[in-house]
């Protein structure tokens, strides 16, 4: 059984990485940009928001979703800011 686990672990590395090459976040970016467009028709910001959530769907499953992370911050005497988060 541990030969299985880590074989899926490595598989599941192989795909965030590939996944994480191809740009997907940028291009999400991109889109929302584009989304901006005060002239755009409703059909073509519906074609732009579908495209938005298929990237962004990949885009999950290589990044954590932030209400996934616990953050805590703490801050020293002389201002130092420390920051940890974890899954």
């Amino acid at each position: 059984m541990g030969g299985l686990t880590t074989t899926k672990k490595g598989y599941q590395e192989e795909l965030r990485d590939k996944l994480a090459s191809q740009g997907h976040l940028d291009r999400a970016v991109d889109i929302v940009d584009r989304m901006d467009d005060k002239t755009l028709e409703l059909n073509d910001m519906q074609i732009l928001e579908k495209a938005f959530n298929a990237r962004m769907r990949l885009v999950d499953k290589y990044l954590p979703s932030i209400k996934a992370v616990d953050l805590n911050a703490t801050v020293d005497l002389d201002g130092e800011i420390h920051i940890t988060w974890q899954k």
